[in-house]
């Protein structure tokens, strides 16, 4: 049978043009598996940068998806008491917050969710395995976490300054107590010397009110003959020349009456060494003197 020279050109042209297709589809699909590998090589690379900057991190880290958790650095395993990660991988998040915190917490991720906003500092307590509580220091940020959505927990264990905070009540609770009800005068004054509070003592000593005392400095209700020696040393102890200035001087009362005082003036500064206000506690020894 014969066969025109046209057809043979069209099968052959529908051929080559049949190979060229599956041609274009394997490179397709080759080019589809590169990408997807690279989008796979790209993802470890990330998990590892991610690993290794918190897996070394002084800091507590964990993420949690769903409500668990789905990677915990060492410090948060330490900080929570566990030894290994299965301990707490996979478990309920809301099990470790102490029950007075849980419904703060549920609502800070649900801010998180409906804002996208990262949460801001909150204080909390953790519970450890061991059913031992831990004050913590808490903030986070939504991420994507191996495909899914999470939030990236940063916790910081602030049992110090929870103890430092608690010192610093009860040193204040006692200096309340002693200001308050104690027999010696006590009263603070400012850089301009002028009274800022006095306890009962040390308005009795001077016949006058707080309210009175407030309106004047020391100068106000010191003798004239011991005033220039008392403003030197004040100063001085105002500049940190001296820790602390003892004295016996006359005070001035309001009813005309001279009070013989042994002071001890003191300045109280801040944790950064800068002057706060002046401390002075009084002795009536007006009797002594005479």
């Amino acid at each position: 049978e014969k066969v025109s020279i046209g057809k043979v050109r069209f099968r052959a042209l529908t051929l080559d043009a049949l190979i060229a297709s599956k041609r274009a589809v394997r490179r397709k699909k080759d080019l589809e598996h590169l990408v997807e590998l690279e989008a796979l090589r790209a993802l470890r690379e990330s998990e590892e940068r991610f690993r290794s900057l918190v897996e070394s991190a002084p800091e507590a880290i964990f993420v949690q998806s769903q409500g668990r958790f789905v990677y915990l650095n060492p410090a948060m395993l330490s900080l929570l008491g566990a030894s290994r990660a299965d301990q707490l991988l996979g478990a309920d998040c809301m099990e470790r917050v102490a029950p007075q915190y849980r419904e703060a917490v549920r609502e800070r991720i649900r801010f998180q969710r409906e804002t996208g906003k990262p949460a801001p500092l909150m204080d909390q307590e953790y519970l450890r395995l061991d059913g031992s509580h831990v004050p913590v220091e808490t903030t986070s940020v939504a991420i994507r976490f191996r495909g899914a959505d999470a939030h990236l927990v940063f916790v910081r264990n602030i049992c110090e300054r929870k103890r430092a905070e608690e010192a610093l009540r009860q040193s204040e609770e006692r200096f309340r107590r002693i200001f308050e009800e104690g027999p010696i005068g006590i009263a603070t004054s400012g850089t301009d010397f002028c009274f800022q509070r006095a306890n009962a003592a040390f308005c009795g000593m001077m016949d006058r009110t707080e309210a009175e005392l407030k309106t004047l400095s020391f100068k106000d209700i010191t003798h004239p003959e011991d005033l220039a020696h008392d403003q030197d040393q004040i100063l001085r102890l105002q500049r940190a020349e001296i820790p602390i200035y003892r004295t016996e001087k006359r005070y001035l009362r309001a009813d005309g009456a001279i009070l013989w005082g042994a002071a001890t003036i003191a300045a109280v500064r801040d944790s950064k060494g800068q002057f706060r206000h002046f401390l002075a506690m009084v002795e009536d020894i007006t009797e002594r003197k005479r």
